[in-house]
This record gives C-alpha cells, structure tokens and sequence, in this order.
C-alpha cells in the first residue's frame, strides 16, 4: 500500500483527479437533467458515480504506466516504475485490488450498469496485450481510435446510472450530449501533444508527428468546435460560444511556439462549467432567454 500511495502521489494526483471527476459527473448529469426536463437535484448516486469514476481513472493510469515502461524508460527516466518505486507484479495486484470497490459500489444499478463498468474494466486491462502490438504501439491515430473507448464509456456509465434512478430509457439527445463530450475531451487530448517539430523532443509521440502541426491543429479546432455547436443546439443556450476564448488561446500560444496544452485545460474546464451553469439556471428557473433559452 505504501508503493501505491507512492505512485499516486507521483502520477495520479488525488485532488486533481477528484476535482476532475467531480466535474466530469456534474457536467453530463446537468445536461441529462435538462434533456430529461429534471431538476438538477443531487443524490447519493452522485457520490457512488464520482467515487467510480475517480478509481477507475487510477485504473486507466494504472495500466497506462504500464503500457508506457519501455517508453518512459527512454524519454520519461523519471517515471516511478522505471525508477522502481513499484513494479509491474504490484501494479497488476492493485488494478485487481481496484476492481472489487468498484464493482460493489454499483452492484445495485441493474445489469446494465454493473455490465457497463465490468466491459470497461475488461476492455482496458485489454490494452496491455494490444499494445504489444507493433502497429498499434507506434500509430498514435490508430492507437488513440482503440484506447478512446475507454474515455467514451465512462460518460455510458453517468447516463445509465441515471437512468436507473430515474426510471426512464435513453433519449436521442443523450447520445448527441455524450458526443458532445466525447469531442471535447479529444480537443483536450490534442492540445496536449501539438507543437511544432523544433520544440518537439526527440522520439516524442504527439499529433504534431503524426499528422504535421497544421493537420493536428486543424482536427483539434474541428473537434473543439463541434462539441460546442452541439451545446449551442442540445442545451439551446448561446454559452458555448466562450469557448472560442480557449481556442483563440490555443493558436496564440501555438504562433508563440509553445505548446497549446493550457488551451485543452482551459478548454474542458470551461465546457464542463457552462454544462453546470445551465442546470442551476434551469433548477432555479432563472432561464433568462440571454443566458438559457426558453
């Protein structure tokens, strides 16, 4: 346990990670509400679905040090399995250890739910063997096509569990929020790994590498602009336009030379926070039509 606290301190950050779990659930759960005409009302489920979410992004980091040791042992030295502060025997026992809270805590979520999480837990644990494969490994765009099923079906998990407590079955909309999402977290994603090929290090996997900087950033704006058009549309609000700050953000660093990671930060940040927003001005019916439309 002591190597694990060891690890998290030094790659999972527990307060960023709940932070970031806390807004992950409250975002989509504001949206469902307002797709679903709800009030944006907390319950114990929320604190099981944060709960899950947090572990099994320990469960994801978990198998991606993992993933990554030969990697890291060239470019990232400093990673604690290649330093040896845990070994790859102990990080299998804790992914192990990880899946009993995490199946327990949604044992009484119907089968749907519980099957959600058993899959996404398989299907991640499954990334180990995959990523041996040579082509897999060392294509990011197809590496990133396979892994980021395991992004997507976390938001899966927050709209079933909410429809079980609910009562109710899945609406067209809920599908289009969770695309929403799903883009821009991939707008996050490639911010993260853009840069131009003078500041990139040598052998470092980013977009920049594997589709020139300007193809990388013009998906990454695509993906960013989608997920905000698909607010504007779902939500019928005009906030998603400050998204364009982020973006505007983005290209500036990036004409600097440096990397537009801070833009994917303040990006997702901003478009979980606008989710938010419009379910507290719908629960306390302050829809002003400037705000929240009618």
């Amino acid at each position: 346990m002591k190597q694990l606290i060891l690890f998290c301190k030094e790659v999972y950050h527990p307060g960023v990670h709940l932070y970031f779990s806390l807004n992950w659930y409250l975002a989509l759960y504001s949206g469902l509400c307002l797709l679903h005409g709800r009030a944006f009302t907390l319950h114990l489920t929320a604190l099981v679905a944060i709960a899950t979410l947090f572990l099994i992004l320990l469960y994801l980091r978990i198998i991606d040090e993992i993933k990554d040791f030969d990697y890291d042992k060239i470019h990232n030295p400093d990673r604690p399995l290649v330093r040896g502060i845990v070994t790859v025997k102990e990080l299998n026992t804790y992914l192990l250890l990880l899946i009993i809270p995490i199946i327990g805590m949604n044992a009484f979520y119907g089968s749907k739910v519980l099957g959600l999480i058993s899959f996404e837990l398989a299907y991640a644990y499954l990334l180990l063997p995959l990523d041996r494969i040579r082509v897999i490994r060392e294509n990011l765009i197809l590496n990133l096509f396979i892994t980021y099923p395991v992004n997507v079906l976390l938001s899966v998990y927050i709209l079933y569990q909410g429809l079980h407590a609910w009562g109710e079955t899945a609406l067209h909309g809920d599908w289009t929020l969770i695309t929403a999402f799903a883009c821009a977290f991939l707008y996050y994603e490639f911010a993260r790994k853009i840069t131009w090929p003078y500041a990139q290090t040598k052998g470092q996997r980013t977009y920049s590498e594997a589709l020139g900087t300007k193809k990388a950033t013009a998906v990454a704006l695509l993906l960013a602009i989608s997920a905000g058009l698909i607010l504007t549309t779902i939500l019928n609000t005009w906030l998603p336009f400050l998204l364009l700050i982020p973006l505007a953000q983005g290209l500036h660093l990036l004409g600097k030379g440096k990397s537009m990671a801070l833009s994917g930060t303040a990006f997702i940040g901003l478009f979980y926070g606008i989710i938010i927003a419009a379910g507290i001005l719908a629960r306390f019916d302050l829809r002003f039509h400037l705000l929240v439309g009618p």
